[in-house]
């Protein structure tokens, strides 16, 4: 292989658009949810990181490649923003007399932050383990920031971007990696920043919706 050939490998971005259809169409059918945002912003959102993972996967351009992380940062960043606002406001209505809600609407609203988070971190932990999905494609990726059980000491890798989901999934399900592990200060830090969200969304939400239903 070349340099040029290494340069524009990458790997596959159609299981992540996948993953952004179904994580849309879950919200779409998920009624009673409260908003903080207007209601096409998930849309508009999900649109805006498609059109680059296109763009890499009909180019390889750089340029796409160069966007496309740009655009992930972001959308985490802006979503970890709206799922502590969607919390405060929750847990606010939780202990205000003043603000009744309903369990179905506490329920609708806990799901949702729960699965935005695991995909959110899980888009995260795929864009920056070992330089990102390029760099490992390309093979020059970077020290691992996540040992993975499959392989050898030596090639514990990933084989796509399900391997980051259900390492997301885990760490909100469980509170711990299962049988794969940090290896960097970062990875351990985003790994209790995701926990956090997680164990507020279903201790005080998610309990409390249950508790109002019963």
């Amino acid at each position: 292989m070349n340099r040029l050939e290494a340069s524009t490998r990458s790997e596959s971005r159609w299981p992540v658009i996948v993953g952004i259809i179904a994580l849309l169409t879950l919200l779409q059918f998920e009624p009673g949810r409260l908003h903080v945002m207007p209601s096409w912003f998930p849309y508009a959102a999900g649109v805006v990181l498609v059109i680059p993972m296109l763009g890499v996967t009909l180019t390889r351009r750089p340029a796409f490649m160069r966007l496309e992380r740009a655009i992930i940062y972001l959308f985490v960043v802006l979503s970890v923003v709206l799922m502590m606002l969607t919390l405060e406001r929750l847990i606010y209505a939780i202990i205000s007399p003043t603000m009744p809600i309903g369990g179905n609407q506490l329920l609708a609203s806990a799901v949702s932050i729960w699965v935005i988070n695991v995909f959110a971190f899980g888009l995260l932990y795929w864009q920056v383990d070992r330089g990102g999905p390029d760099a490992r494609a390309s093979g020059h990726d970077r020290p691992p920031e996540i040992l993975f059980p499959q392989g050898s000491e030596e090639t514990r890798r990933p084989y796509s971007f399900i391997d980051y989901v259900f390492y997301a999934f885990a760490i909100s399900t469980a509170f711990s990696p299962a049988e794969m592990f940090p290896d960097t200060a970062r990875m351990k830090v985003l790994m209790m920043f995701q926990s956090a969200i997680s164990l507020v969304t279903i201790i005080v939400v998610a309990s409390r919706a249950i508790n109002v239903l019963k």
